[in-house]
């Protein structure tokens, strides 16, 4: 067992266990050998498989060719190693990469409320620009969900777990357009669409999971409590979040469809449906901004107008007239011949 303090590569000293899972560990480290010894995620195989071997060597590369600010940076130098450790049979296989400060998405909306339409087009936005650097370079997520999206101190987003991503090669198009499928397939159920648990990943396959994304991030509902129509596919989940606009629900609803020429045709078109909804919702965001003082003074002005023109206040400018003319001085009366 790896315990904190333990050494690793002779640079990564363990801090401790940020998570398990039945193929890996997860450790926060400290890198003694960079400046500043900043702080790292380590991931660790369990076990000796060939097929996971070749998953973290993957993933491993893939971050690599991927540099961007929405997704952790992982060294070309020592990204990925394996060495013996005393205690361990076979050698263990490490995945080291950036820390991300922050928690998950799904972490998140545990502790706040759910989206607003604003906050989700601005989210929707963010992962569609790292999303469009991903599939720019002929790679497939495969495995977009709140789990997977980290939420930073300053509201960015990172995308993280590249573990199940995959090159669009040609021999990948070619297996697509026979038909050809492998014998295993890679997915999380309520986030992959058909083609995928299918084996037959396309870019669009990447929007399903995403829609699916925020639809959660709305309405805070785990997706297999959400109710479906009658294809048992497309989610009911307008209800759930009432006053959405109906332009941005038909692009999520897009982004989910059954089938992925019923999708968007990539990521270029989302960009553009977003700019609309921006510029839809821009008018709104400034009518909110009003000072409450402002319009608290227009509605008694408006008020005021009302009452004096029905005449309910005539009695009280009667009174107030008469009370005036009261406390005028008397008038001095004129003297004949005065003049």
């Amino acid at each position: 067992m790896i315990s904190p303090g333990t050494l690793l590569h002779q640079r990564y000293s363990i801090i401790r266990l940020l998570g398990s899972g039945g193929m890996s560990e997860v450790f926060e480290v400290c890198d003694q050998q960079a400046k500043d010894h900043p702080i790292k995620v380590l991931k660790l195989l369990k076990e000796d498989s060939p097929d996971l071997i070749k998953r973290l060597q993957q993933e491993a590369e893939v971050l690599q060719r991927l540099p961007h600010p929405g997704i952790p940076w992982v060294s070309p130098e020592d990204g990925y190693f394996c060495e013996q450790v005393p205690g361990f049979p076979e050698p263990l296989h490490y995945l080291v990469m950036e820390k991300v400060p922050g928690e998950t998405l799904q972490e998140w909306l545990k502790t706040t409320h759910p989206l607003s339409e604003a906050e989700a087009i601005a989210y929707l936005k963010q992962l569609v620009e790292i999303l469009d650097h991903i599939h720019h370079a002929n790679f497939l997520h495969r495995d977009i969900k709140p789990s997977n999206i980290i939420r930073k101190p300053d509201g960015k987003l990172v995308l993280i777990d590249f573990g199940i991503s995959r090159e669009m090669t040609e021999t990948y198009h070619k297996k697509l357009q026979q038909n050809v499928t492998g014998t295993y397939h890679l997915f999380t159920r309520g986030y992959a669409p058909a083609e995928q648990m299918d084996g037959r990943a396309v870019p669009q396959s990447d929007f399903f999971a995403l829609g699916r994304t925020l639809v959660y991030a709305l309405t805070q509902t785990p997706i297999a409590d959400l109710p479906t129509a009658k294809d048992a596919i497309s989610l009911q989940w307008q209800s759930a979040v009432p006053g959405i606009s109906s332009n941005f629900a038909r692009l999520l609803d897009s982004l989910m469809a059954p089938i992925p020429t019923q999708r968007p045709k990539n990521t270029q078109e989302i960009l553009r449906a977003i700019a609309l909804l921006e510029r839809e919702l821009t008018p709104r965001l400034r009518l909110r901004e009003v000072p409450w003082v402002v319009l608290l003074s227009m509605t008694m002005a408006t008020l005021c107008l009302g009452i004096r023109g029905n005449g309910w206040m005539q009695p009280l400018e009667l009174k107030a007239l008469d009370a005036m003319m009261q406390l005028r001085p008397a008038e001095v009366p004129d003297l004949p011949g005065f003049w």
